[in-house]
C-alpha cells in the first residue's frame, strides 16, 4: 500500500537525475524566454539549459506545456510526470516591440514523504 504523500516518480532514476540538473542551476531552476506574438501564438524557450522549447496558442495551458517540454528534455516516463515535481516560481514581464515577453522561472520541487 502507497503512503500518503508518496510521490512514486521521486524513486524514478529520470526524474532523480532532473533534480540534480535543476537543482544545480542558478536560483535552482530553469529560467524561461516566453514570447507572445500578435496573433496570440506564443513559443518559450529556456534560456539556462539549451534545447527545451515550446509553445502554443493564446488558449493553450503554458505552464502545463512548458512543464510537459522539461519532462519530455530529461526523458521522464509518463507515467511519472507528475506536476507536483516541478514549480513555477515566478514571472517576470516586460513588453518588447509589440510582443510580449515573459520569463518564468521554473524550479525542481522535492515533496517530503509524509
Amino acid at each position: 500500500m502507497e503512503k500518503k504523500g508518496h510521490i512514486p516518480a521521486l524513486e524514478c532514476a529520470a526524474v532523480q537525475k532532473m533534480n540534480k540538473v535543476l537543482a544545480a542551476l542558478p536560483m535552482g531552476g530553469l529560467e524561461f524566454k516566453v514570447t507572445t506574438y500578435k496573433d496570440g501564438e506564443w513559443i518559450a524557450e529556456s534560456v539556462n539549459l539549451d534545447g527545451i522549447l515550446t509553445g502554443g496558442k493564446a488558449d493553450d495551458d503554458k505552464d502545463r506545456m512548458i512543464r510537459d517540454a522539461i519532462f519530455t528534455y530529461f526523458e521522464i516516463p509518463k507515467e511519472y510526470c507528475d506536476s507536483r515535481l516541478i514549480d513555477a516560481v515566478g514571472e517576470i514581464e516586460s513588453a518588447e516591440r509589440g510582443s510580449q515577453k515573459t520569463t518564468y522561472i521554473i524550479g525542481h520541487s522535492v515533496p517530503r514523504e509524509g
